[in-house]
C-alpha cells in the first residue's frame, strides 16, 4: 500500500530501510501520542508533495489503547523475523 503514496520508492528499498529503522532502535516500537502525531503529519505532507490522498485517520482513543495492548505481541515477532 506504501508504494501506492510513494511510487518512486522501490518496495525491496522501503523494507530495507524498515528492517534498519527496526534493528536501529532495538525493536522497541512503543511511541508516545506526541511522537504519532508528529509522524503522522510528516507522512501526511509527504502524501500532499505526491499530489496523494493520505487515506488514514488519526487514532480513536479506543484504537490506540488496543494498539498499545498489542505492542509486546509485535516486538516478539519483529525480533524473530529480522534477527536471523
Amino acid at each position: 500500500m506504501i508504494n501506492y503514496y510513494f511510487p518512486s520508492i522501490p518496495i525491496k528499498h522501503i523494507e530495507m530501510l524498515e528492517k534498519t529503522f527496526l534493528q536501529l532502535i532495538n525493536f522497541e516500537i512503543y511511541f508516545t501520542a506526541s511522537e504519532y502525531a508528529k509522524y503522522d503529519f510528516i507522512l501526511r505532507s509527504f502524501s500532499e508533495n505526491e499530489n496523494k490522498k493520505f487515506p488514514l485517520q488519526p487514532l480513536t482513543i479506543n484504537q490506540a489503547n488496543m494498539f498499545q495492548e498489542n505492542v509486546a505481541f509485535l516486538e516478539g515477532k519483529l525480533i524473530y523475523k529480522y534477527s536471523s
